[in-house]
C-alpha cells in the first residue's frame, strides 16, 4: 500500500501543496489522504492502475479541479485572524496620531506645491480578488491637456515636493487609513493592480486569499524603491508564496522591525 502511494500524484502533488499553503500540515496530510482513497476507489471500479495520469488528473478535478481546490478548502478553513487585525488597527491607529502634524504639513505643501488633490486613488485588488482604492500622497502633476501629460517622461512630471515625497516613501504614509479600512494589513503581500496578475496562476489566486500588506518580505529583499525604479532581484510572486508558507505573528514583528530600519536608512540618505 505505502509502495503504491508513492507513485500516485507524483506530478501534481506540488502544485496541489502550492494551493494549499497556508493550511497546518496536518490538513494538507488529510486532503492527500482523501485525493488517494478517490484515486484507489476509481482505478478498482475501472480495473486501471494509480499510476494512470488520465485517472489523476480526472480524481482530481472531480474534487474541485486543479484550480480552485486549495482556494476552497483554504476558505472553508479559514479563521479571522484576530491576533493580526487588532494588532495592524493598533499600530495604524498609533502611527497615524504620532505623524498627524507631519501628515497635516504634507497635505499642506502639495496644495501649495501644484493645483489637483491632496490624495492619489488607484484601484488595487485586494483580498478575495476585491478592488479597493489605494490612497497615496499625490506626487505628480495634474494637467489639463493630458495629451501633453502622457507626451512626458514620468519623471518630468513628478512635482517638486513629490520626489522628496518619493524618496523618503512618505508618499505612502496614507495606507495607514487602508489598513484601517480593512482593505490591508502592516505586513502581506504588495498591492497589485489587475493587470499585473495573471488569475489562471493558482499561486496569484491563493496570494489574493489574503489582504495586501504596506510592507511585505518582496518589498525588504528587493529594496523598498524598487516599485518606482524597477531594480527588482527577487520574484514577487515567489517571495509571497514563501510568506505565506512560514509566516506567523513573530515574523510579521520581524519584518516591521526590517522596513523600519529600512525607512531609517533611506532617510538617511535623503
Amino acid at each position: 500500500m505505502a509502495e503504491q502511494q508513492e507513485q500516485p500524484f507524483a506530478n501534481y502533488l506540488h502544485v496541489v501543496d502550492i494551493l494549499l499553503t497556508g493550511l497546518p500540515s496536518s490538513k494538507r496530510q488529510e486532503i492527500h489522504r482523501e485525493l488517494f482513497a478517490h484515486l484507489e476507489d476509481a482505478a478498482s471500479e475501472r480495473g486501471l492502475s494509480t499510476a494512470d495520469l488520465d485517472l489523476q488528473r480526472e480524481v482530481i478535478v472531480s474534487l474541485g479541479s486543479g484550480i480552485t481546490l486549495g482556494e476552497e478548502l483554504y476558505k472553508a478553513h479559514r479563521r479571522p485572524d484576530y491576533t493580526k487585525r487588532i494588532f495592524d488597527i493598533c499600530l495604524a491607529t498609533f502611527f497615524l496620531l504620532l505623524l498627524s502634524p507631519l501628515l497635516a504639513l504634507i497635505a499642506l505643501l502639495i496644495k501649495l506645491d501644484s493645483p489637483g488633490p491632496v490624495f492619489y486613488r488607484s484601484t488595487q485588488v485586494g483580498r478575495d480578488g476585491r478592488r479597493f482604492k489605494l490612497y497615496a500622497f499625490r506626487t505628480m502633476n495634474c494637467w489639463q491637456d493630458t495629451a501633453l501629460s502622457t507626451e512626458l517622461p514620468a519623471n518630468a512630471r513628478i512635482t517638486r515636493i513629490g520626489h522628496f515625497l518619493r524618496n523618503t516613501l512618505l508618499d505612502e504614509l496614507p495606507r495607514l487609513l487602508n489598513v484601517l479600512r480593512g482593505d490591508m494589513s502592516l505586513i502581506g503581500h504588495l498591492p497589485t493592480q489587475a493587470r499585473e496578475i495573471s488569475f489562471d496562476d493558482p499561486r496569484w489566486r491563493r496570494v489574493l486569499l489574503e489582504r495586501p500588506g504596506i510592507s511585505s518580505s518582496c518589498l525588504i529583499a528587493n529594496g523598498l524603491g524598487f516599485r518606482y525604479f524597477g531594480n527588482r532581484s527577487v520574484d514577487e510572486l515567489e517571495s509571497n508564496m514563501e510568506y505565506l508558507k512560514y509566516r506567523s505573528f513573530r515574523y510579521d514583528l520581524y519584518l516591521i522591525g526590517r522596513t523600519l530600519a529600512l525607512v531609517w536608512q533611506q532617510w538617511q540618505k535623503s
